[in-house]
């Protein structure tokens, strides 16, 4: 029986059978699990984004305990970042871009709003570490979430 390989950006490659279902390859269900995923998580930052680009409220103190200029512009900035990103990602328009921008916009969330490390009781330390903790994940995932753009290269080979 012939098998393919299919290799994800140069990864290990994965053996399917050229008819795909049950004994392999690349299923309709696989996309629409990446797309349904990816629209789930787009939510979440369109929703979060919006709320820091129309309602900044103390997160602005947060930025200008920071000393960075102007933190009402920055907050709103990384809202509209992630509102721009969420979007892209839910309507699939360069899914990885969007993901990159989108983890990029969680750094000074993640540094800024969930600084553990400042914290001055240890419930408030707890929270802001698992919130910093569930955002890392969250970046490390995405660092290797496969999507749309992935060269699919298949080159037909015999495996005994």
């Amino acid at each position: 029986m012939d098998f393919y390989t299919v290799s994800i950006n140069g990864t290990s490659p994965l053996l399917c059978s050229p008819g795909g279902g049950a004994g392999g390859g690349i299923e309709r269900g696989d996309v629409m699990f990446r797309l349904l995923s990816q629209r789930l998580m787009a939510g979440l930052f369109i929703k979060g984004g919006a709320d820091a680009f129309l309602q900044p409220g103390g997160r602005v103190e947060l930025v200008g305990k920071t000393g960075l200029p102007k933190p009402r512009t920055m907050v709103e900035l990384n809202g509209a970042a992630m509102v721009v990103g969420g979007t892209m990602l839910a309507l699939d328009i360069a899914p990885r871009l969007a993901a990159a921008g989108l983890i990029a916009s969680l750094v000074p969330t993640t540094l800024i709003g969930h600084a553990f490390w400042q914290a001055e009781d240890d419930m408030a330390r707890k929270i802001h570490l698992t919130q910093f903790l569930k955002i890392s994940r969250l970046s490390g995932g995405w660092c290797c979430w496969p999507q749309r753009e992935i060269d699919f290269k298949i080159n037909k080979e015999e495996h005994t």
